[in-house]
C-alpha cells in the first residue's frame, strides 16, 4: 500500500489544524509528548487580534508628524537593575543621579546620532506619545503602567473620571503603535505587564520565563539588517555577556536578528529546558500598525558604557567584550523603529505546498520568496516526528540536506524542495522547519497514511 503525505500545518511556527489532524491542543495525560526542544515545543502562536509579524502591510503609514526624538521610559514596579540605578524623581527629564548609567548611556549613544531623548518614570509623562518617533522601554518591571499612587487614593478610587484611569497608559501605547509608532524592547522589557496579552503579542508573542547565570556566550548575527549590518554579516559571531533569557511564549512571526550559541553558556536554565538549537536574543516585527525591535540583551551597564574612555577599553579596568557590536545594534535598531533608515526587510513568503509522493521518495515541497532570492535561500532546514493528534514533536529534530535539492522556476515564481524521506516514516506524521536567509522560520506538518 503506497502512503501519501499531506500538508496539514503551514505558517511560521503555527498550528493551522485541517479536519483530519485533531485538535490543537488537544493533549491527553498521560499521553503527553516528551518536551524535547523548547523551541519547538513552545507552539503558542496568537495574532492578539491585530496585524502582526514581518509583513510590512501590517504598518500604517498615517503621515503622523513626528520630531527626531525618543521616550526612554524606564519605570519599575518591581527588582529594579542595577544599571538603572535609583528611581528617578516625578516628571520629564528629571535630574539623572551618577548611578543611573541606563539613562545617561542612551541619552549619549542617540544624541550622537542627532536624537533628542526625553526620558521618565511618570506614568501620566505618557499622554503626548505622538511626537516621538519611538518609545524605549528598558528594563522595566512588573505593572509598570499601572498608576499605582492613584490606586490607594481614595478620591480616585471611586472617581470615574479620566484622570483617575489607572491604567490609561497602556490605551495611550496601544494608540501610539496603532498610528505607525515604533516601540523598542531592551532586557527585561520582557519582565514587565506579563499578564496583558496585547503587550506579550507587541513583543513578537513572546515573554520572559527565566535564565541561567550571568555569562560569557556567543551570540551570532542571523541575517542581514539595518541593525545588525553595522556589526557584520550574517554568521558573525561575537563574544558578549547576558542572563540570556528563555521566553514562554516562543516568538514567531518575527524577522529573526541574532541568536546565541547554547553550547557556549555554561548553564542555560533553571527550569525552562532551553533553546539547544535555536535560542534568538534579538528579533523584530510590524506590530498593529507600528514597528518593533526587540532584544532580550542589556543586562550589565557595561554594555552600554561610553567607549571612549579609557577604562572601558580593551586591557582597561571597565571593558566589556561585545559592548561595541552591543551598542552598534542597539542604536541602529532604535533607528530603524523610528523610521530613519530600513526596518525589518523579509521575503514575501507563501507556502508550503505540494503534491502527494511515497514515503520513501522525495516529495516536493514548494514555497515562494516573491522573486529569485539565489540559489539557496535557506540556511537550514530540520524535521521531526511530530504527534498527529497535536501535532507536536516527539522526537528530536534531524538537520536536513537542502543543498542541490532545491530550485527555482522562473515560471512560477516558486522555490521546489526536494525532501528525501524515509520509507520508515509510512503511518506518521512529521514537523518540517526552516529558517530562511532573511531570519524568518516557517514550519509545516505533514501526514504520510
Amino acid at each position: 500500500m503506497k502512503s501519501t503525505w499531506k500538508a496539514v500545518i503551514t505558517g511560521a511556527i503555527a498550528l493551522a489544524i485541517d479536519a483530519g489532524f485533531g485538535a490543537a491542543f488537544g493533549q491527553t495525560f498521560p499521553n503527553v509528548p516528551p518536551t524535547i526542544d523548547a523551541t519547538a515545543q513552545s507552539m503558542e502562536n496568537f495574532n492578539y487580534g491585530v496585524c502582526r509579524g514581518a509583513d510590512p502591510t501590517c504598518y500604517h503609514n498615517w503621515g503622523v508628524p513626528r520630531q527626531r526624538k525618543v521616550l526612554l521610559f524606564t519605570r519599575t514596579a518591581g527588582p529594579r537593575h542595577a544599571s538603572l540605578g535609583s528611581a528617578l524623581a516625578a516628571g520629564l527629564n528629571p535630574p539623572l543621579g551618577a548611578n543611573n548609567s541606563t539613562q545617561a548611556d542612551m541619552i549619549r549613544l542617540l544624541n550622537a546620532e542627532g536624537i533628542a531623548v526625553d526620558y521618565t518614570e511618570t506614568v501620566t509623562n505618557l499622554s503626548s506619545l505622538s511626537q516621538y518617533m519611538a518609545v524605549i522601554f528598558f528594563s522595566n518591571s512588573r505593572d509598570s503602567l499601572w498608576d499605582h499612587g492613584r490606586a490607594v487614593n481614595p478620591t480616585f478610587a471611586v472617581s470615574t473620571t479620566t484622570t483617575a484611569y489607572l491604567d490609561q497608559s497602556k490605551v495611550l501605547l496601544r494608540q501610539y503603535m496603532r498610528a505607525g509608532g515604533g516601540f523598542v524592547a531592551v532586557h527585561n522589557a520582557h519582565g514587565t505587564e506579563y499578564n496583558w496579552p496585547w503587550y506579550e503579542g507587541l513583543l513578537g508573542n513572546s515573554n520572559y520565563y527565566d535564565h541561567g547565570q550571568f555569562q560569557q556566550g556567543t551570540m551570532q548575527i542571523v541575517t542581514s539588517d539595518s541593525s545588525t549590518d553595522p556589526v557584520g554579516a550574517p554568521g558573525t559571531r561575537v563574544t558578549f555577556s547576558d542572563e540570556w533569557y528563555n521566553l514562554v511564549p516562543f516568538p514567531t512571526n518575527v524577522k529573526f536578528l541574532v541568536t546565541v550559541d547554547e553550547d557556549t553558556l555554561a548553564t542555560k536554565r533553571s527550569t525552562h529546558p532551553g533553546f539547544p538549537s535555536f535560542h534568538p536574543v534579538t528579533w523584530c516585527q510590524y506590530y498593529d500598525g507600528g514597528r518593533a525591535w526587540i532584544t532580550t540583551l542589556g543586562h550589565d551597564r557595561r554594555a552600554t558604557a561610553d567607549l571612549s574612555l579609557p577604562a572601558n577599553q580593551p586591557g582597561g579596568t571597565g571593558y566589556f567584550a561585545g559592548a561595541a557590536e552591543f551598542q552598534k545594534m542597539l542604536v541602529n535598531g532604535v533607528k530603524s523603529a523610528m523610521g530613519l533608515q530600513a526596518f525589518c526587510e523579509t521575503y514575501a513568503f507563501s507556502g508550503f505546498s505540494g503534491s502527494a509522493g511515497n514515503a520513501g521518495s522525495a516529495v516536493p515541497v514548494t514555497f515562494g520568496l516573491g522573486g529569485n532570492k539565489g540559489a539557496n535561500p535557506v540556511q537550514w532546514a530540520k524535521s521531526a516526528q511530530a504527534s498527529c493528534t497535536t501535532g507536536l514533536p516527539q522526537s528530536e529534530f534531524e538537520a536536513v540536506n537542502v543543498g542541490g535539492d532545491l530550485s527555482y522556476s522562473n515560471g512560477n515564481d516558486r522555490y521546489q524542495f526536494n525532501w528525501k524521506t524515509e520509507k520508515g516514516w509510512a503511518g506518521s506524521c512529521r514537523m518540517l522547519s526552516m529558517l530562511l536567509t532573511d531570519g524568518t522560520m516557517h514550519t509545516a506538518n505533514f501526514r504520510f497514511d
